[in-house]
């Protein structure tokens, strides 16, 4: 559950279960603690200056993971919109009745620039 907290009149931000929230200078001085601590239980510890979050230190665990869910979302994503390209394609060849099977590379390139 997050919850909004107002630092300033106009900036927001979240703050999330399992989270620290800890100014530039205490994650200076427990920084190996706090890198431990991070990697072993998985929290999260946002890093503040002036009051103003800066930085997140996060378990390099969840960061790869997510990387790997991006990565999973925009096959997927790529995947649809080629579906979707092929699709009006061949409502493309159909209207001008080209046999797109008997066409070369080159030659559909062609017909593409002139379209």
């Amino acid at each position: 559950m997050a919850r909004t907290i107002d630092r300033r009149s106009s900036v927001q931000y979240n703050v999330h279960c399992m989270q620290q929230i800890l100014s530039i200078t205490e994650v200076r001085k427990k920084l190996s603690r706090l890198v431990a601590d991070v990697a072993e239980n998985d929290t999260t510890v946002v890093i503040v200056r002036d009051s103003m979050p800066e930085a997140v230190l996060l378990p390099y665990k969840r960061v790869f993971k997510q990387e790997e869910e991006r990565e999973t979302l925009w096959k997927l994503r790529f995947d649809r919109l080629l579906a979707q390209g092929k699709k009006v394609g061949a409502a493309w060849a159909k209207k001008r009745r080209l046999n797109l099977k008997a066409l070369t590379e080159e030659e559909l390139y062609d017909l593409v620039k002139k379209a």
